[in-house]
């Protein structure tokens, strides 16, 4: 992307995978499927060239966020509008490897959590690391992460949440569901669905773990 491009929304993913034999963790999870990545954006209600490049106004600042180009806008009132969410399927009993990218395009970390389940990070940009378990993870614009998830948890939806975190100080956040199945999801296509299931207040939060990296270092707070 060129100038303000990417935060008006023209940006993709392009996933280069090694070969199976060079794969050194591969036996950490089942399945590595395309349909599982995670691409969490910012939105504005405006083009940026109205702000940017310049000075930084707080009208300019994040209305929304996007998982996948798809999101809730909640107005001033803490409604959010009726429109699709994402949702990742995944077979009761195996284990999948996700990727997660931050595509902001401002400052504000974002906060990623699985409602009731914990994860195994495996790797940072294009590294692997030393498999450890979180709960949460916080990642800045441009960073990636790779998780394994371990469907080991009843069968039902449970919520993916992202959101923003300080110093921005609107509370936005976006929400995809992690929806449990019994059979095989191989062959598995994904479409636009909807759900009458009510997004948790933003007072409900999960349990709380920052994860940060530095070099090759692992801090865990």
């Amino acid at each position: 992307h060129a100038g303000n491009q990417k935060a008006d929304g023209l940006h993709g993913v392009l996933i280069v995978r090694e070969p199976i034999e060079d794969n050194k963790i591969a036996s950490f999870y089942d399945f590595d499927l395309p349909q599982h990545l995670i691409l969490a954006t910012d939105w504005m209600h405006e083009f940026s060239d109205n702000y940017l490049p310049g000075i930084a106004k707080r009208s300019a600042l994040t209305e929304a966020m996007l998982i996948n180009g798809r999101g809730r806008f909640m107005n001033e009132n803490l409604e959010y509008s009726n429109t699709p969410i994402p949702v990742f399927y995944v077979q009761s009993g195996k284990k999948f490897r996700f990727r997660l990218i931050n595509s902001a395009t401002n400052v504000c970390p974002y906060q990623f959590q699985i409602e009731s389940h914990n994860f195994t990070v495996i790797a940072t940009e294009l590294s692997y690391v030393e498999p450890f378990v979180a709960n949460t993870l916080n990642y800045l614009s441009g960073e990636r992460y790779d998780i394994v998830i371990d469907a080991i948890l009843p069968i039902r939806d449970y919520w993916i949440r992202i959101r923003e975190t300080y110093p921005c100080w609107k509370k936005i956040e976006v929400f995809a569901i992690l929806r449990y199945q019994e059979d095989s999801v191989k062959k598995y296509q994904p479409n636009i669905e909807f759900t009458n299931q009510t997004v948790p207040k933003w007072e409900e939060e999960y349990a709380k773990g920052i994860v940060r990296f530095f070099l090759k270092y692992l801090f865990l707070t």
